[in-house]
This record gives structure tokens, sequence and C-alpha cells, in this order.
């Protein structure tokens, strides 16, 4: 666990490994008032995977949001880049 902790697959499906949130988004982005990114607007982000497991099974994830993906930090993909949190606490 932590900044050495690896994605393990289950059943081969390494298509679910995290990656980084900007790989699932449109360069366009659009202005919607309040809600601003730090560019002042944000872009469309979506992702489906599909797979046939060996047993017949399937696993099957879609997802889609606006999102500025430079304003989320994502532990399940910086700690490998030495990122790691030390210290949480509420408020």
């Amino acid at each position: 666990v932590g900044a050495r902790a690896k994605f393990i697959p289950f059943a081969g499906v390494d298509g679910l490994k995290p990656q980084r949130l900007a790989s699932f988004c449109d360069d366009t982005a659009t202005d919607l008032g309040e809600w601003r990114g730090r560019d002042g607007r944000l872009h469309h982000c979506k992702h489906s995977f599909e797979k046939e497991l060996e047993d017949g099974g399937r696993v099957k994830l879609s997802w889609s949001m606006l999102a500025d993906p430079d304003m989320i930090l994502s532990l399940d993909t910086e700690a490998e880049h030495g990122v790691k949190l030390t210290h949480c606490k509420p408020g």
C-alpha cells in the first residue's frame, strides 16, 4: 500500500489500470459559468471499456464527466511518480 503499491490486474483485465484523467479528455473546453476549471472552462472526459473473460463473463465500464483534469490529483495514478499522502484530517 502507499507509493509502492502496484496495480495487479484481475482476470487479465489490465485495461482497468488507473490512468491520468487528461488522457480521456477532449482538448476543447466548455464554459459553464460558475463551474470553471483553472483555464475558466471544463473539458468533456469519457471512457468505455469492455472485455470478455475466459469464463464467459463480461466486464463493462463506461463513464463521462465534465472536469478540469489539471485540478484533480489522483493518488491512484501519481503514486508511481512519487506522490504520497502523508497526513489527512477532516475539515
